[in-house]
This record gives C-alpha cells, sequence and structure tokens, in this order.
C-alpha cells in the first residue's frame, strides 16, 4: 500500500549529533557474530583524483566470501558459511560534484542493460553462444522468489538491487536481454509457468532462466523448443531440474513435465521495458557505502517477507552537508531566507528559513534517519516537492517494505527566526544484492575507479574486511580416475571417478562440485545434468558422479570436465570451496 500523504502543522525538533561512526559494518548479521580467534580486521584507503584510477588490493588469510559459497540454486537461493568483505565506502571529499563514479572488480559491471549483455556476450559469438551465455549469467545472478513485480522487469534493478525474481519476471528480463543482443524472441504457453524462447539456427529454443533449466534433443546437443518438449516429456524427466541446489528427485522432473501442452502456433514477442541504470553523483560530503550483511532487523523493499534474509545487503546513502562554508549550497535544490555562519546555518532575522535537498540513490532506500545538530528545526518530506509530510529522527516508515520503491526524495528543512543547525547527516539505508558488490578475495584484488566528471574530483575510497585461516582449501583431484584424462569409454552408462585429494589434519573433504561441458573454456555446462553438487545426488559422499540415465552423451564427441571440492572442518566449523581446478578431457568413440 502506498503512503498517504497530507501537510502537517510545523512541528520544531532538537537533535543531538552522535559520536565519532564505528566501523562501517559493526553489528551487521550474519557475519557480525561469526567470529574465530585467527581474524584480523584490515583496512585500506585510496585517495583518487583522476577520472579513471587502478589501485590493487591484497587480502590474506586463507578464506573469502567466494570459496565459502554455494553456487547459486533456484528455490534455495545458495549457502554461504562466512564472508570476509565487510564494507567498501566511497566518499566525495572534494569541492566538486562527482559525476557517475563506480567502482569495479572486474565482475561488476552491470550498471546499464547493455553493461549486462557485454558481461556475457563476446565479440564473434554465434547466435546459439549469445543466447546460452545470456542464459547462464541469468542463472548465476538470481533465485525464485517473489516481490514487488514492477521491480524485478528490470534486469538492471534485479541484478543490483535484489538477486531474486520470479518466473514471469525472469522470463520478460531474459527475453529482453536477448533482445538487446540481436535475437529474437518469444514467449511459451506453459500451464502455470512463464519461460521464453530464443530464436537462432533456424529454430526455437526453450531456455528457463528461473528454473535454470536447458533441456537437450536426444542428440545431446541441440536445446529443445517448447513443441519438442510437449511432443516428448521425456526429454525433461530425463535432466535436472530446479537448479544446483536441488536434490535429484524423479517426481519433480515428472511434474516439470506436465507443464509443457502447447503444440500450437509460435507467435508473439517479450520485452522488459526497464530503464533503470546504477547511475548516481555525489555532492561533496556525500557517499555510498557497500556493505556485506544486513541488519538485525534486515530492511528490504517487496510485498513478502523476506524468505532468505542473508541474502540481502544493507548498504547506506549519507549526505552530510559542510554548513561552515557556504559550498553546501550548491548541493541544494532551493534555498530561502538561509544564512551562513562559522557555526552552521541560521534563519534569516524575522524570517523562516527553508532548505530543500533531493536525495537519490540507484539501490532503492529502505529506512533511514536524520542526525541533527541544533534547535528549532522542522523536517519533511516529499515525493514530488509539492505535497509534504513531517518527518522525525527516525525515517524508517516512511519507506515501508509494502510501499512504493522509492529511489529519491525530497527532504526539506524549515528554520525559524531563532533556529539554527551546526551539523545533519542524511542517512539512508539501501537494499543491495551481494553477489554484485567490489568484494575482494584472497590475493591480489585490482579495482578500477571511473567517474564522468570533468574535472576536480576528489574522492576517498576505504574497504574494510577480515581474515581469517581457519580452515586451508584442499588441493585439486589428483588424477581422473575414469574416464582417464583423455581417455575412451565404451557405453554411455557412466561414472565419473577422481582421486579424493589428502586430507590436511583438521579439514575432511565435504563435498565436490562437477561439470562437464562440451567447450574446451567449460565456460556453461552441457545442461543441467552436467552441474552437479555431488552431495544432492546418490553418490553423495564418494569421490564419483554416476550419470542418472543412458544416453546422455554422443558418440564421437570429445568433452571437458572440472571439478571443485569443498572442505568441512572436522569440528563442524566453516566450509571452504577450493578455487583450483582440473580440467579433463573425456574422449567418447
Amino acid at each position: 500500500m502506498g503512503i498517504c500523504l497530507f501537510l502537517w502543522t510545523a512541528m520544531l525538533l532538537t537533535f543531538v549529533a552522535k559520536q565519532a561512526q564505528p566501523a562501517l559494518a559493526d553489528g551487521l548479521q550474519p557475519w557480525a557474530s561469526n567470529t574465530d580467534p585467527t581474524d584480523v580486521a584490515r583496512k585500506h584507503e585510496e585517495e583518487i583524483n583522476a577520472g579513471r584510477y587502478n589501485y590493487i588490493v591484497t587480502q590474506g588469510g586463507t578464506m573469502d566470501g567466494q570459496n565459502c559459497q554455494s553456487p547459486v540454486g533456484v528455490y534455495e537461493a545458495w549457502y554461504q558459511t562466512w564472508e570476509s568483505n565487510r564494507a567498501v565506502r566511497m566518499d566525495n571529499v572534494g569541492e566538486t560534484d562527482v559525476i557517475n563514479p563506480w567502482l569495479s572488480n572486474g565482475c561488476n559491471n552491470f550498471r546499464t542493460i547493455e553493461e549486462i549483455v557485454t558481461a556475457a556476450v563476446e565479440p564473434g559469438m554465434s547466435d546459439k553462444e549469445k543466447a546460452i551465455a545470456l542464459w547462464y549469467q541469468e542463472t548465476r545472478h538470481r533465485y525464485h522468489f517473489g516481490t514487488d513485480d514492477n521491480e524485478v522487469i528490470d534486469p538492471v534493478k534485479v541484478f543490483n538491487v535484489y538477486g531474486y525474481n520470479t518466473c514471469g519476471n525472469d522470463s520478460i528480463c531474459l527475453a529482453g536481454l536477448w533482445h538487446k543482443a540481436g535475437l529474437k524472441v518469444t514467449p511459451a504457453r506453459l500451464m502455470g509457468h512463464c519461460v521464453s524462447q530464443v530464436f537462432y539456427d533456424s529454430r526455437w529454443h526453450l531456455m528457463d532462466g528461473d528454473m535454470h533449466s536447458i533441456y537437450l534433443l536426444r542428440d545431446n546437443e541441440t536445446i529443445a523448443s517448447e513443441y519438442d518438449l510437449a511432443r516428448d516429456h521425456d526429454l525433461i524427466k530425463r535432466s535436472h531440474v530446479h537448479g544446483i541446489l536441488f536434490p535429484d528427485n524423479r517426481s519433480t522432473n515428472e511434474w516439470e513435465a506436465a507443464l509443457y501442452i502447447y503444440e500450437g502456433e509460435v507467435k508473439g514477442d517479450r520485452n522488459f521495458q526497464g530503464d533503470h541504470n546504477m547511475n548516481m553523483l555525489l555532492r561533496p560530503n556525500e557517499s555510498i557505502t557497500w556493505r556485506w550483511g544486513h541488519l538485525n532487523q534486515v530492511k528490504y523493499h517487496g510485498k513478502n517477507p523476506i524468505k532468505y534474509p542473508d541474502t540481502i545487503s544493507n548498504g547506506l546513502w549519507d549526505y552530510r552537508p559542510d554548513f561552515t562554508r557556504d559550498i553546501w549550497r550548491n548541493g541544494a535544490d532551493a534555498i530561502e531566507n538561509i544564512k551562513t555562519t562559522s557555526d552552521g546555518i541560521m534563519a534569516e532575522t524575522g524570517k523562516t528559513g527553508v532548505i530543500v535537498w533531493i536525495i537519490r540513490s540507484p539501490y532503492v532506500f529502505v529506512g533511514g534517519r536524520l542526525e541533527v545538530e541544533g534547535n528549532g528545526a522542522e523536517f519533511a518530506v516529499s515525493w514530488d516537492g509539492k505535497t509534504w509530510q513531517k518527518a522525525g529522527e527516525n525515517l524508517d516508515g516512511l519507506f515501508p517494505p509494502d510501499g512504493e520503491a522509492r529511489y529519491q526524495y525530497y527532504l526539506r528543512c524549515q528554520l525559524s527566526d531563532d533556529g539554527w543547525i551546526r551539523r545533519l547527516s542524511i542517512i539512508n539505508d539501501l537494499q543491495m544484492t551481494p553477489l554484485l558488490m567490489p568484494e575482494m578475495v584472497v590475493g591480489e584484488n585490482n579495482f578500477v575507479y571511473t567517474d564522468q566528471s570533468t574535472a576536480g574530483r576528489k574522492v576517498r575510497i576505504t574497504h574494510e574486511w577480515i581474515e581469517r585461516s581457519d580452515s586451508v582449501p584442499p588441493e585439486p583431484p589428483s588424477a581422473s580416475v575414469f574416464p582417464v584424462d583423455g581417455g575412451e569409454t565404451n557405453g554411455t552408462d557412466i561414472t565419473f571417478q577422481w582421486s579424493p585429494p589428502v586430507d590436511s589434519a583438521d579439514d575432511e573433504i565435504a563435498d565436490y562440485h562437477f561439470e562437464l561441458s562440451d567447450r574446451p573454456d567449460i565456460r556453461w555446462p552441457l545442461s543441467t545434468n552436467f552441474a552437479k553438487i555431488i552431495s544432492n545426488t546418490f553418490d553423495r559422499g564418494k569421490a564419483q558422479y554416476t550419470l542418472p540415465y543412458d544416453g546422455l552423451l554422443t558418440p564421437d564427441r570429445k568433452y571437458y570436465g572440472e571439478y571443485e571440492l569443498r572442505t568441512q572442518r572436522a569440528c563442524g566449523g566453516c566450509g571452504v570451496r577450493c578455487g583450483a581446478l582440473r580440467p579433463v578431457d573425456l574422449l567418447r568413440p
């Protein structure tokens, strides 16, 4: 339900400024309560005065967020046992506006539709490769959860702000990305489910971004169309459905197959109308803070109570105008009857002073507060700059989860003729998905700062993280046992086997992640049958993966495999996924 706006009579408020701020991410869950004796807090600052600036931050220890995180699933989101990143703050500490600043770690450039497509599509790709690359990228950056439907039909918001949507929204998002890549798109017509199809190689192909599923024809190469699946349900029944974190379950495959019934004419189009981007402007003394973790009472936007709060990060948008100098005036939208003194601002004698600021963020506002040192100030908020609603110190009530999504608002301050303000902090809580924030991993981390300012910028970037060495990633498997590297098999009833690595004294192998592809770069798996967490198969606890059905591989083809490991502390503590992978060529005669 939207917020009812109406005019209030004047209300004078006296605030007292809070003391010096603690660490940028103090108290955020679930990581604030996840500690270890080996933890070492680290901090790194960079002062930047160029429109493009490269720097390196080295993270020590043996553990980070990536090697403690599972792949993204469908209904399960993802599992994560620990996170090393705590916060990255980007401050405008200069005297001019900074236009469209961004901090990239090389993996988080999803600010526009064009960047999202560019992140997946490389020059020289075929239409088939473009289509699959965009589908696969979708499956690694969102999971299935219902929220505000109007918000999550825009891929920029899905990837950066939320990290989730449902089938109807996702089929629109993926269709729009295919369109942007120059591909033809049409909707499928299922019972109780929404999926899009993409056209290449003279035929339609169905790719389900929501359920993370594709289904191959019996050549084990061509991705099936809706018509193919309606005519042959076994193409679905022999495939893994509902994502990599969902256990193998034949009854679920049967249920999914029953959704495909339409054999009629392929017609219609599907596209998004998203125009959101992650552009921002930082005024002097304005900042954005990416924070890993959420407040104790998680703040979010959406009509449904959040199912997986640990997949949400609550960042900050912070504006602290400097009232000791007239430079603060450049950041206001309107000023009336206000004078600047050496001790702050005051209303002109005998008049009521008025200041209006516009607060904007590319991330959705989910709460906030005002911190004021002064007396006689009346604050109000408006969504259109015309109708105002009073505001106290706590702004949370203005941004209810089921209200309208807000990326901008007007804040008005009125000062009576004896009112004054020495300091003001306008602080807003943001919703962010941690999958696309400027994170670090163990080792050297290369960051690139960019903006579109003409000159005069002065930016400070502050990284805060924790280094932990409680668990050591294992070595990769020493060898492929069957088939051997470059070897051959007879028949298609195959059990892939590999040599377990040698355990360390304190760690044991908890799980394996197996992938097989028909591409040497193993950029994406051959199908959902070949992207498996072994604990979700009937081979759980073993260094092997048995194909669930005969005929899933084709004679006279070369395939490529990877093994990835997760270790578990013997005491049941943190898990670590090993980043070292070993490719294995699998030749089927």
